[in-house]
């Protein structure tokens, strides 16, 4: 689903391996991976925020910018109490499992920070 179509934004925000990414419109060409977490995107004058899980951000030689993620949300669809109690959980079932299963609650663990940090800001 997209959640914006060929509409004009003057600034998209969000983290990169290597920090924090600003981009302006008129921006030139780049792509970059993008770590799952807030994106802020500013469209006249009002700032949307979602949580993503991760993916790309390309900007095209036009101009044009597209990000690519497996899931994106609103913020506010976004549930604060329950993702704090599910990094409680996630916590607690760290050492009980197999390293397999460790990864994957850390990965999980990873996002809920994510979406505790996002509120925050």
């Amino acid at each position: 689903k997209s959640l914006f179509n060929n509409e004009q934004v003057e600034r998209v925000k969000f983290t990169t391996e290597k920090g924090p990414v600003e981009i302006k419109a008129g921006q030139d060409a780049f792509a970059q991976r993008i770590l799952g977490g807030l994106v802020e995107v500013e469209q006249n004058k009002e700032i949307k925020k979602f949580i993503v899980s991760g993916g790309f951000a390309i900007i095209n030689p036009d101009k044009s910018m597209s990000i690519s993620a497996a899931e994106a949300y609103p913020l506010d669809y976004i549930d604060l109490s329950a993702t704090k109690q599910n990094l409680i959980e996630a916590e607690r079932q760290l050492p009980e499992n197999s390293d397999e299963d460790r990864v994957r609650i850390k990965i999980a663990m990873e996002m809920y920070q994510a979406i505790i940090d996002a509120f925050e800001k």
